[in-house]
């Protein structure tokens, strides 16, 4: 792996990792991991496997749609990069038919 792409992924791992830590999340905390887990924190604290489980599955669904929206928008910036010309020519296209018909009275 590339030295470079390697400090990008731990400084954001651990940009992550910070972020958790301040203070509009802080509070937060407690009602995940009721959420999570479905049992109030004392019970949480008693039950600490299916809490555990809760936040991985949790945390990987976020991480799922995530890389989904990444891979949909890089795929969709590449169709549209691929067919720059042909959207721009199509787009034009239907700017001056629009003006002529709406401004002009003329008809196809």
């Amino acid at each position: 792996m590339d030295q470079e792409i390697f400090w990008k992924i731990v400084i954001t791992f651990l940009a992550g990792n910070l972020s958790v830590l301040s203070p509009c999340i802080l509070p937060i905390l407690p009602g995940f991991i009721a959420y999570f887990s479905g049992l109030s924190l004392d019970q949480a604290k008693v039950s600490r496997r299916k809490t555990i489980l809760a936040s991985l599955f949790f945390s990987l669904g976020f991480i799922l749609v995530f890389m989904l929206f990444g891979i949909i928008t890089s795929g969709l910036s590449q169709f549209l990069l691929i067919n720059q010309i042909l959207l721009l020519t199509f787009t034009l296209e239907i700017i001056l038919r629009y003006t002529n018909y709406k401004y002009h009275g003329i008809r196809a």
